[in-house]
């Protein structure tokens, strides 16, 4: 896991470095697509710069990519629920 590690997306130069970064290791290791998985080192909080950036950070590498790949999420379960009950409320 990559619990001990972080994403920082405050800048332009932090998320073109991002998607530098990524698009180099698939072109290079030949993989068809991305997984993300952010823990909670992350800071992904409403509001925040890494969540303001990562989608489109992510769709430019889909397009430096050429259009074609997997792009896979797995959030945490805080991060799940508490944007279900925001949606529609603690009972659903």
């Amino acid at each position: 896991g990559g619990a001990e590690g972080t994403i920082t997306l405050n800048t332009d130069q932090d998320e073109a470095n991002f998607v530098s970064s990524l698009t180099g290791l698939i072109a290079e290791w030949g993989f068809d697509g991305l997984d993300v998985d952010l823990e909670s080192g992350s800071n992904l909080v409403h509001g925040s710069q890494i969540q303001a950036r990562l989608g489109r950070a992510l769709l430019q590498i889909e397009q430096n990519m050429g259009g074609d790949m997997y792009l896979t999420m797995a959030p945490e379960h805080p991060y799940v629920q508490g944007g279900y009950v925001a949606y529609s409320g603690i009972w659903g």
